[in-house]
């Protein structure tokens, strides 16, 4: 059979033959324990923080087990039932060693010496993504940490924080970021274990708002001095301004320092743009409108007849040009006139804004060899631009041509000396009162020598190189539109020539030579 229980049995067996008689024998048997066998063999690792069960059982032996702990020690929190369940959590890690021993109802009994792991617990952090922040701004999140015991500490364990912020042992992320761009970085949390667990983080960090001051410019006058420092804020660091669409107004600069300064040339209402930007990049804009008044005088930049003007055709217009746009309602009969010394010219003003060009049209023609005095009224009264400055006043004096002009031309207008004995080539041209060339008239030359500076001694008839004019008389030459005489200076002694010229009218012109 099998024997259930253990330990010495006395007993006696007696034999009985066919015929009824007897021996006896006593016996003594041992029955030991048998062997117990503790699974299993090994145990399956914990988790620290998480719920451990695990059932030890027994074979081998008879009846039911009970089951210690015989040498060593559980982890805190785990123990073992007398049924064998092994169970509990626990807050510690590490590697322990005990003795499982399984008795039976016996007594007897078996061992297993055991080593259980209990590992660190995932440990997970939060939040899963960080807000974005803003350069110069405060930032501030904290980072937490779950699945580990106790208090959790946090450090960084790769990339690096933007400049400006720290993490503090208990995970307050906080500071104020000074520059921009995206930051990658890992933060790990270190539970009382020692267990850890890190999360990689992305942190964005944005240009802020950048403030442009002032919101308005000041206006501005043409020809006075103009300064406006523009300033920022808002950014990081110091700033560069720039004009980044528009145009300022002509004379004015803006300095990488925001000074808007300079001297405006030009009235009117100006746009433009002016950003700021920071040392990380950032920027911020402003749009202005800067106005310009007209505070220059406006001045004459021309006048026909010019000034000392002569041989004016006395069917003459007189006409002065402005450097700007004039208002017209001040430039009349009143603020241009013309006069003699008799008196004011009848005539009429106009003003042609296109060419800034007033004009003054006397009523009939001029008188011939007379001086003219033109007049322009400025001051309170007078000419003003359409910004209201008003003119400065101005006369000019010019003389009508007389009935006829004469009018040298080259080479004895450049007044060079000429070799004796070279052909000496005396050309003019004559003009009626109205500026219309004369070519019927009649003209003679005589020449007289100077002495101390005026003519002296006797008028000399001329003499005609190679015949080509007749006695004294100028021939008139259509091609070159000009009155000729080829003097021969071979009976001219060395200096200073006077040449008169005569008209068959009596009018005489004169000029000079001279002979080296």
């Amino acid at each position: 059979g099998t024997p259930t229980a253990t330990g010495p049995f006395n007993f006696d067996v007696t034999a009985t033959d066919t015929n009824g008689c007897t021996g006896v024998l006593s016996y003594s048997i041992t029955i030991n324990c048998p062997t117990i066998t503790v699974a299993p063999a090994a145990l399956p690792n914990g988790t620290a923080t998480i719920a451990y069960n695990q059932t030890v059982t027994a074979s081998g032996g008879v009846g039911a087990y009970t089951y210690t702990v015989t040498a060593g020690t559980l982890p805190a929190g785990i123990t073992i039932s007398a049924g064998g369940l092994l169970s509990g959590i626990t807050a510690v890690t590490g590697t322990f060693n005990f003795t499982v021993t399984a008795t039976d109802t016996n007594g007897c009994f078996g061992t297993r010496a055991y080593t259980l792991v209990i590992g660190c617990p995932t440990i997970s952090l939060a939040p899963a993504g960080l807000p974005n922040g803003t350069a110069n701004a405060v930032y501030s999140q904290t980072i937490t940490a779950s699945g580990g015991v106790g208090a959790y500490t946090y450090t960084i364990t790769a990339g690096a924080l933007p400049t400006g912020l720290t993490l503090s042992a208990a995970g307050l992320l906080s500071g104020t970021p000074t520059a921009t761009g995206t930051f990658n970085f890992t933060v790990m949390a270190t539970d009382s274990n020692g267990c850890t667990g890190s999360r990689a983080y992305t942190l964005f960090i944005n240009c802020p708002t950048i403030i442009i001051n002032p919101a308005v410019l000041p206006n501005g006058a043409t020809d006075s001095a103009y300064s406006q420092i523009i300033t920022a804020s808002g950014g990081v660091g110091t700033y560069t301004y720039s004009v980044t669409a528009g145009a300022l107004p002509a004379g004015l600069t803006l300095s990488a320092a925001g000074v808007l300064s300079g001297t405006p040339t030009a009235a009117g209402t100006f746009n433009f743009t002016v950003r700021a930007t920071d040392s990380n990049g950032c920027f911020g804009s402003q749009a202005y409108t800067l106005f310009i008044s007209d505070a220059t005088p406006p001045t004459v930049i021309s006048m026909l007849p010019g000034v000392g003007a002569t041989n004016v055709p006395v069917n003459t217009t007189v006409s002065i040009t402005f450097s700007e746009d004039m208002d017209p309602l001040t430039i009349d009969n009143a603020t241009f006139s013309l006069s003699d010394g008799a008196g004011a010219i009848a005539g009429t003003v106009a003003y042609n804004g296109a060419t800034r060009t007033a004009t003054f049209t006397p009523s009939g023609n001029l008188s011939f060899l007379t001086d003219y005095t033109a007049s322009i009224l400025g001051g309170i009264g007078g000419m003003t631009d359409l910004a209201g400055n008003p003119l400065a006043s101005l006369d000019w004096i010019f003389r009508t041509a007389p009935d006829i002009a004469c009018v040298f031309v080259e080479p004895v207008s450049f007044g060079l000396p000429f070799g004796s004995g070279e052909v000496v080539p005396i050309e003019f041209r004559l003009y009626d009162a109205l500026g219309s060339e004369v070519t019927n008239a009649v003209a003679t030359l005589v020449l007289q020598k100077y002495s101390g500076g005026l003519p002296s001694g006797l008028p000399l008839t001329p003499v005609s190189a190679r015949g080509y004019n007749s006695g004294n008389t100028f021939r008139y030459a259509a091609s070159g539109r000009v009155y000729i005489y080829r003097l021969d200076s071979r009976e001219l002694s060395r200096g200073d020539w006077q040449l008169q010229v005569s008209l068959s009218g009596g009018t005489v012109y004169t000029t000079s030579i001279a002979i080296k």
